[in-house]
Protein backbone atom coordinates (compact mmCIF):
# COMPACT_ATOMS: atom_id res chain seq x y z
CA UNK A 1 0.00 0.00 0.00
CA UNK A 2 1.45 3.35 -1.02
CA UNK A 3 1.70 5.94 1.71
CA UNK A 4 -0.10 9.17 1.13
CA UNK A 5 2.05 12.25 1.39
CA UNK A 6 0.77 14.70 3.93
CA UNK A 7 0.18 18.13 2.50
CA UNK A 8 1.94 20.87 4.43
CA UNK A 9 -0.59 23.34 5.74
CA UNK A 10 0.10 26.82 7.05
CA UNK A 11 -1.32 26.64 10.56
CA UNK A 12 -0.63 30.26 11.44
CA UNK A 13 -3.71 31.72 13.12
CA UNK A 14 -5.41 34.71 11.53
CA UNK A 15 -4.15 37.90 13.20
CA UNK A 16 -6.59 40.56 14.34
CA UNK A 17 -6.03 43.55 16.64
CA UNK A 18 -8.14 44.00 19.73
CA UNK A 19 -9.99 47.28 20.17
CA UNK A 20 -7.60 48.27 22.98
CA UNK A 21 -4.41 47.40 21.05
CA UNK A 22 -1.56 49.80 21.86
CA UNK A 23 1.82 50.34 20.27
CA UNK A 24 4.41 51.58 22.77
CA UNK A 25 8.12 52.42 22.80
CA UNK A 26 10.63 50.77 25.13
CA UNK A 27 14.39 51.15 25.47
CA UNK A 28 14.75 49.09 28.64
CA UNK A 29 13.62 45.60 29.64
CA UNK A 30 13.53 43.59 32.84
CA UNK A 31 13.21 39.80 32.96
CA UNK A 32 11.58 37.64 35.63
CA UNK A 33 11.46 33.84 35.53
CA UNK A 34 9.52 31.04 37.12
CA UNK A 35 9.73 27.34 36.26
CA UNK A 36 6.49 27.76 34.28
CA UNK A 37 6.86 31.10 32.49
CA UNK A 38 8.92 34.17 31.68
CA UNK A 39 7.89 37.78 32.25
CA UNK A 40 9.33 40.69 30.27
CA UNK A 41 8.68 44.19 31.60
CA UNK A 42 9.15 47.04 29.13
CA UNK A 43 10.04 50.58 30.08
CA UNK A 44 11.69 53.80 29.03
CA UNK A 45 14.65 55.53 30.61
CA UNK A 46 13.23 58.87 31.75
CA UNK A 47 16.30 60.15 33.60
CA UNK A 48 19.99 59.36 33.27
CA UNK A 49 22.62 60.23 35.86
CA UNK A 50 25.94 58.82 37.13
CA UNK A 51 24.06 56.66 39.67
CA UNK A 52 22.10 54.93 36.90
CA UNK A 53 18.98 57.00 36.36
CA UNK A 54 15.30 56.08 36.36
CA UNK A 55 13.30 53.66 34.23
CA UNK A 56 9.54 53.99 34.01
CA UNK A 57 7.99 50.57 33.29
CA UNK A 58 4.72 50.69 31.37
CA UNK A 59 4.03 47.18 30.06
CA UNK A 60 4.71 43.58 31.07
CA UNK A 61 4.15 40.42 29.06
CA UNK A 62 4.21 36.95 30.61
CA UNK A 63 4.74 34.01 28.28
CA UNK A 64 5.15 30.25 28.55
CA UNK A 65 8.69 28.97 28.05
CA UNK A 66 7.86 27.35 24.68
CA UNK A 67 6.43 30.68 23.48
CA UNK A 68 9.57 32.48 24.73
CA UNK A 69 11.75 30.08 22.75
CA UNK A 70 9.72 30.64 19.57
CA UNK A 71 9.98 34.40 20.12
CA UNK A 72 13.75 34.13 20.69
CA UNK A 73 14.08 32.20 17.42
CA UNK A 74 12.18 34.85 15.47
CA UNK A 75 14.08 37.68 17.17
CA UNK A 76 17.38 36.00 16.24
CA UNK A 77 16.14 35.52 12.68
CA UNK A 78 15.15 39.20 12.42
CA UNK A 79 18.52 40.27 13.85
CA UNK A 80 20.25 38.01 11.33
CA UNK A 81 18.36 39.60 8.43
CA UNK A 82 19.00 43.11 9.74
CA UNK A 83 22.73 42.54 10.31
CA UNK A 84 23.09 40.86 6.93
CA UNK A 85 21.70 43.98 5.25
CA UNK A 86 23.03 46.72 7.57
CA UNK A 87 26.06 45.34 9.42
CA UNK A 88 26.59 44.23 12.98
CA UNK A 89 24.61 45.82 15.80
CA UNK A 90 26.99 47.04 18.49
CA UNK A 91 25.89 46.47 22.09
CA UNK A 92 27.10 49.28 24.37
CA UNK A 93 28.82 47.59 27.34
CA UNK A 94 27.23 50.09 29.71
CA UNK A 95 23.82 48.57 28.94
CA UNK A 96 24.88 45.19 30.34
CA UNK A 97 25.41 44.04 33.90
CA UNK A 98 29.15 44.20 34.83
CA UNK A 99 29.51 40.40 35.11
CA UNK A 100 28.44 39.86 31.48
CA UNK A 101 29.90 42.96 29.78
CA UNK A 102 32.71 40.86 28.28
CA UNK A 103 30.09 39.03 26.21
CA UNK A 104 29.34 42.20 24.23
CA UNK A 105 32.68 41.71 22.43
CA UNK A 106 31.71 38.26 21.19
CA UNK A 107 29.45 37.68 18.21
CA UNK A 108 26.13 36.04 18.90
CA UNK A 109 26.10 32.40 17.88
CA UNK A 110 23.80 33.01 14.94
CA UNK A 111 26.25 32.72 12.04
CA UNK A 112 24.58 29.51 10.85
CA UNK A 113 21.16 31.12 11.26
CA UNK A 114 22.34 34.08 9.16
CA UNK A 115 23.54 31.72 6.46
CA UNK A 116 20.34 29.67 6.42
CA UNK A 117 18.10 32.75 6.62
CA UNK A 118 19.93 34.35 3.70
CA UNK A 119 19.42 31.20 1.60
CA UNK A 120 15.71 31.15 2.47
CA UNK A 121 15.31 34.84 1.67
CA UNK A 122 17.05 34.38 -1.70
CA UNK A 123 14.85 31.39 -2.56
CA UNK A 124 11.73 33.34 -1.56
CA UNK A 125 12.78 36.33 -3.68
CA UNK A 126 13.23 34.08 -6.73
CA UNK A 127 9.68 32.68 -6.30
CA UNK A 128 8.11 36.16 -6.15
Amino acid sequence: MAEKQKELVDRTPKAVQSTDFASVYANFTKFENTPWDHKISFGEIIEQNPEGGTVEYHTAVTMSWPSVKVMAFYLALNIAFYEHEHGAIQIPKATLQPDIQHLADKPLQIEQLISEATKIRKIGAKKS
